[in-house]
């Protein structure tokens, strides 16, 4: 089973997946394919020629699984373009075997001259991917400029996988926005126990630039998932939007963090609809350390114009230049917010965690500033006291809470969760009631003591 730690910058970790082995296993079982459908067995690491994953793929129909459990090597990288997965190939899974994590690496090959994506989608199904890294590509050739590693007509999935360093570039001459620096999905994205950092939207000229991550005009889930280090740039100002992740429809992330993503506008998560009736909810995860450079609008952790609902979770350290917020915006909706930190966010350098224009209400937060009036429980103005974003065990980065943190047993737990973020082992309720935010303090000392620098001597 290979590794994937080198992929990921200082700080950002994959998640281990120890405490989830017996879940992603079943649940691998549960998806096996149909009786009707083929296993093809890939029998090589050449980038074509017969038992290739090229010439593997080209062989399958629809609802197939191509299986490169059987490998002896461990990195195909593809020199003569993207693996083509055509019409009709509406549903098709690459796997590595069930339970595998990161086991087998399909290199883009970018880093050896070659400018071209990894997986190329034309099915209007779903592309399942278990157990790859998808990594190391460069699409710039257009006429459309979306998807840096993973382009799909439909939707993706990914289990145990890791999309990383993808990159999607623009012409300024091709009026056309640039859509997902890792993955773009016309339908959906599905993370289980996936990462996808390290990749960048870029777009020239006047043009926007969206979703730096992941880009989807589907419904998006992702859970005990890693989004970090990923971003969108642009020419001009306000066209650079979703550093970590561009949505449209609802939006579920649970479990999960999302941290040291860079955009001019929503630096972590842009979910912004134009049509229907979309909800968002964001449970037991953190959203951490991201950015925004606009000095007008947006907001460094989460912008979105849908209902909101928010439980159990950290929206901490964001930042950006703009007014609006430095942690969450919410606008021309409700946000229903239960039991979470909103706090050591900042706009301009001043303190900035809530803002928008939505109907605040729930129980249980704790939001150090607000611009936007908020339940009447809320501890205000009060340090939740947190620790840096560090491995605090299970499978996700967490700011764990100092012993003295005023958000300990002062929680709910209204959604009835069984763990905190990091899953298993990790009792939600731990003492006399749930703490606020995304970890549950378990009792002993504290690990480190540090200035978040967003309160002088807050985090004392």
């Amino acid at each position: 089973m290979q590794s994937f730690r080198h992929f990921l910058r200082p700080g950002i970790r994959a998640p281990r997946m120890t405490p989830l082995a017996a879940c992603l296993a079943a649940a691998l079982a549960l998806a096996a394919p149909a009786a009707t459908a083929t296993n093809w067995v890939v029998g090589n690491c050449n980038d074509s020629g017969g038992g290739s994953l090229r010439a593997t793929v080209a062989s399958a129909s629809n609802t197939d699984t191509v299986d490169l459990s059987q490998l002896s090597c461990s990195t195909i990288t593809l020199t003569t373009g993207a693996i083509l997965i055509d019409v009709g190939v509406n549903n098709l899974t690459l796997t590595a075997g069930n339970g595998a994590v990161n086991a087998v690496t399909i290199d883009g090959g970018f880093s050896a001259g070659h400018h071209n994506r990894v997986l190329e989608h034309l099915g209007t199904g779903t592309l399942t991917v278990k157990g790859l890294i998808i990594t190391d590509a460069k699409y710039s050739s257009g006429p459309s400029f979306q998807g840096g590693c993973i382009f799909s007509s439909g939707s993706v999935s990914l289990t145990a996988s890791t999309v990383s360093h993808c990159t999607v570039v623009g012409s300024a001459a091709s009026n056309n926005s640039v859509l997902g620096g890792g993955i773009f999905a016309a339908g959906g994205v599905y993370l289980l126990a996936s990462t996808v950092t390290d990749n960048i939207a870029q777009a020239a000229g006047s043009n926007m630039a969206l979703g730096g991550g992941i880009f989807s005009s589907g419904n998006v889930t992702a859970i005990y998932s890693i989004i970090a280090n990923n971003s969108v740039t642009a020419g001009t100002i306000q066209k650079a939007e979703g550093g970590g992740l561009h949505a449209s429809a609802n939006l579920n992330i649970s479990y999960s963090t999302i941290s040291g993503n860079q955009a001019q506008i929503a630096g972590g998560v842009h979910l912004h609809a134009i049509s229907g009736s979309p909800t968002a909810l964001i449970s037991n995860s953190t959203i951490s350390g991201n950015g925004s450079s606009d000095n007008f609008l947006g907001s460094g952790g989460v912008y979105i114009n849908v209902p909101l609902t928010l439980s159990n979770s950290t929206i901490a350290f964001n930042t950006t230049n703009s007014s609006v917020a430095g942690g969450l915006a919410v606008y021309a909706a409700t946000a229903q917010l239960q039991s979470s930190i909103i706090a050591g966010n900042t706009a301009g350098g001043v303190a900035s965690d809530f803002g928008g224009s939505a109907a605040a209400s729930g129980a249980n937060n704790l939001i150090f500033h607000s611009s936007v009036t908020v339940p009447a429980d809320t501890l205000v103005g009060v340090c939740p006291k947190l620790q840096p974003l560090a491995d605090n065990g299970g499978a996700i980065l967490t700011h764990a809470l100092l012993h003295t943190s005023p958000a300990i047993d002062m929680g709910n737990n209204a959604q009835a969760f069984t763990y905190d973020e990091r899953g298993q082992f990790y009792p939600r309720v731990f003492g006399a009631r749930a703490d606020i935010g995304a970890y549950e303090w378990q009792g002993g000392s504290d690990n480190r003591i540090f200035h978040s620098g967003f309160e002088s001597g807050c985090d004392e």
